[in-house]
């Protein structure tokens, strides 16, 4: 005969804060991966419909249970308010449903708490979207970041709010758990994985791992994915772009070149375009050329200032710079500018001599979509060396939620340095025209447009008879 009866092992288990029987075979993965892992953080890439908010629950309860800190303090962080009343709630009352009365913890609702009987620990829920800092306190011992890829300044949140509160508890623990975000460029992909992944602190739960999932169901749940993105990202848990977010879904790495200049470079239009920044923003700069033989323009040299260290003379001094090292001498065609600032560009020009244009705008969208036609005809080409935060932007950049505003992401800012090239993009003179009396322009301008006139006649035949 069995020593204990299913309910009395259940009790047992209680008493010793180890809930294992709860969970299903593939969350046991998730389990035996946390255990094993020593480091502060631990981080979990999981397919939608794995239970992982369940096993993130499961830990918090555990961690009240068994924690050996003075007053044990425990936050459970989801991304929306919403988010704990549907999920978190239903998966804690679910837990909490065969506890022992002695331990079960008290819940005050207008806390969102859970608070335990016999060592006061503490199980805090939070909704990040109605209050990002609520977590913000002396002490935490276990820490989850419950669908973490959705979570808005999560290495702000991480860094600065939550390690502190683990400096001084001894075994404090860090979960993310989530789906990959929309976005590649967010810091769960950029920071996180990377470090899990270094630490030995990562595991990866596929929809294949799935063991409550019959195959018949797992079909149905891929065929009803409305993209291959969708697809990849929620349920094999790839880190890609989603595409009905995407600024740019057209880019591929075959426009990721070096390109040589061609003989007659000194007669093309070269620009400089520039987004400003505000005090949290970059302010984006690139330098490049647009040949009119080839329909192609080429951004061969970015830059960026952080928005508390741009000054008028340190922007003065990064143009001239790389005017100087890349241009050998020669002056811009145009140089263009966001008109958010026409204090700023006024200055510039009237105190440093360097004359921006402020560009015109239209909808948003009408000119990200100017962009996307351009790559999509193979008329924009990057260098990959000297440009790594445009092609970044270029992959990775996104819409906002709502679609009305870019994204945001700890590795490229507000989408900066798409913006540099939208407005860039806009500003080409594509058919040339007359050099017209833009402040800052020389006689140089009309002696290149002669020039190159004669370059484009002269190389014209080498076209005759091709597409």
């Amino acid at each position: 005969m069995p020593r204990y009866s299913k309910k009395e092992a259940r009790e047992l288990s209680w008493y010793r804060g180890d809930l294992r029987y709860k969970l299903k075979p593939h969350q046991r993965l998730i389990e035996e991966a946390f255990r094993q892992s020593k480091s502060l953080l631990f981080y979990g890439d999981c397919s939608r419909r794995t239970g992982k908010t369940f096993w993130a629950a499961l830990k918090c309860v555990e961690w009240a249970l068994t924690c050996q800190n003075p007053l044990p303090r425990i936050f459970y962080a989801s991304s929306t308010k919403t988010g704990l009343k549907k999920f978190a709630i239903p998966a804690f009352e679910m837990i909490l449903a065969d506890c022992p009365e002695e331990l079960k913890p008290r819940w005050k609702v207008s806390e969102l708490t859970y608070t335990f009987p016999h060592n006061g620990a503490e199980i805090q829920l939070i909704g990040l979207d109605v209050n990002p800092e609520a977590g913000r306190g002396n002490n935490a011992d276990l820490y989850v970041f419950e669908e973490a890829g959705f979570i808005d300044k999560l290495d702000y949140l991480y860094s600065s709010v939550v390690t502190p509160m683990t400096a001084t508890r001894p075994g404090a623990r860090v979960i993310m758990i989530s789906t990959p975000p929309s976005t590649p460029a967010h810091p769960l992909t950029t920071t996180f994985l990377p470090k899990a992944l270094a630490e030995g602190s990562y595991i990866l739960l596929t929809i294949d791992d799935n063991t409550m999932l019959s195959p018949a169901q797992k079909k149905v749940l891929l065929e009803e994915c409305l993209t291959e993105t969708e697809r990849l990202r929620e349920y094999y848990c790839r880190h890609v772009t989603d595409e009905s977010l995407s600024l740019c879904p057209e880019w591929s790495p075959e426009h990721e070149v070096e390109l040589s200049r061609p003989a007659y470079f000194k007669q093309l239009h070269r620009y400089v375009a520039m987004d400003l920044g505000t005090k949290v923003d970059l302010t984006a700069i690139g330098f490049g050329w647009y040949d009119r033989l080839t329909r192609v323009f080429y951004l061969e040299q970015e830059d960026s200032i952080n928005g508390p260290a741009m000054t008028t003379i340190a922007l003065r001094d990064m143009v001239r710079k790389h005017e100087k090292a890349i241009w050998e001498g020669l002056e811009p065609y145009r140089r263009v500018a966001d008109n958010d600032n026409p204090l700023l560009l006024q200055d510039l020009g009237s105190l440093h001599g360097l004359h921006f244009v402020p560009t015109g705008k239209d909808e948003l969208k009408a000119m990200v979509d100017q962009v996307r036609v351009m790559v999509k005809e193979g008329r924009i080409k990057v260098n990959p060396k000297t440009c790594p935060k445009t092609i970044g932007c270029l992959r990775y950049g996104v819409w906002d939620k709502h679609r009305k505003r870019f994204g945001r992401s700890a590795a490229y800012g507000h989408f900066d340095h798409f913006a540099m090239l939208m407005y860039l993009i806009r500003n080409i003179d594509l058919y040339g025209g007359d050099p017209i009396a833009e402040p800052g322009r020389t006689k140089q301008a009309a002696k290149d447009r002669k020039e190159l006139e004669i370059a484009l006649e002269d190389m014209s035949g080498i076209f005759e008879g091709t597409e």
